[in-house]
């Protein structure tokens, strides 16, 4: 057999699991992606195919819906190679099969622990926002504003900031203090921010949440700029597909909202010209 050969088993064989593992995760095949994995870890440990072939399949295994079992595969990863080059992607991936089964405390201290250990690692923004969002969802509210609050401070300009200012947003709209919340909201659509950032549907949400945050506040005249900055601005999507987004459209359904948000305006404050 050709995997018997030494000079074959040293240079190709590893390589030709590994890109059946590849294979595999395009075809979905868990059970070829598993196979493969078996047999790299048995004939090649510690080489470099091996780990990246086992950090493949646990991320495959996430991808599918197999929290618990790709956890166990990261796991048996970050025992066989303590000092791998990998071990950060490792231990996010770790934290984000907890996030896939909603145990946000567990997986919030795992980005805790991860935040301070790798301080300089190019995904320290995106864990900082999962360590954040991970602290909401656990309800320890007062951590996560506060994590949220650094993340904006230190990436003003990262592509999750936007969600991180919705989400204080939203939080100060729970504790009714509207002005926080509608000044968070209109981070997305001030020019000085949002061209840092790219279109999507959170950009035109951001103006009818504010607007309705000054409407709780009953600030009339604001909350009217908050939505006229969407429907003066833009023009409703010529596509029903929800997610086509521009900076020349708003998607349909959202544009609909706007209005119905601008009536609400118009209602409350009778002294209020409709334009």
């Amino acid at each position: 057999k050709q995997g018997e050969i030494p000079e074959v088993k040293e240079g190709l064989l590893d390589q030709a699991y590994y890109q059946m593992i590849q294979a595999a995760i395009q075809t979905t095949n868990q059970a070829e992606a598993e196979f493969a994995v078996k047999a790299l870890l048995a004939q090649f440990p510690g080489k470099f195919y091996a780990e990246r072939g086992l950090l493949l399949v646990g991320q495959f295994l996430n991808d599918i819906d197999l929290p618990a079992k790709s956890r166990a595969v990261m796991e048996n990863f970050a025992n066989r190679f303590p000092n791998s080059t990998l071990a950060p992607e490792i231990e996010l991936a770790i934290a984000r099969t907890y996030e896939l089964e909603n145990k946000w405390p567990q997986a919030a201290s795992i980005y805790d622990s991860w935040i301070h250990h790798y301080t300089n690692h190019a995904s320290l923004p995106s864990a900082m926002f999962s360590h954040a969002f991970d602290l909401y969802q656990a309800n320890d509210v007062t951590n996560a504003v506060a994590g949220f609050t650094n993340f904006v401070s230190r990436f003003p300009e990262n592509d999750l900031a936007p969600k991180a200012y919705i989400q204080l947003g939203k939080y100060y709209d729970s504790i009714k203090e509207y002005a926080l919340a509608e000044l968070n909201y209109q981070q997305l659509f001030t020019p000085a921010r949002s061209t840092n950032w790219p279109v999507t549907r959170l950009t035109y949400k951001a103006r009818i949440f504010a607007g309705r945050s000054a409407l709780e506040r009953q600030g009339y005249a604001d909350a009217k700029a908050d939505l006229t900055n969407l429907l003066g601005s833009v023009e409703s999507c010529p596509s029903n597909n929800v997610d086509f987004v521009s900076a020349n459209c708003c998607p349909r359904d959202i544009y609909a909202e706007a209005l119905f948000a601008y009536g609400d305006v118009y209602a409350a404050d009778s002294t209020m010209d409709v334009k």
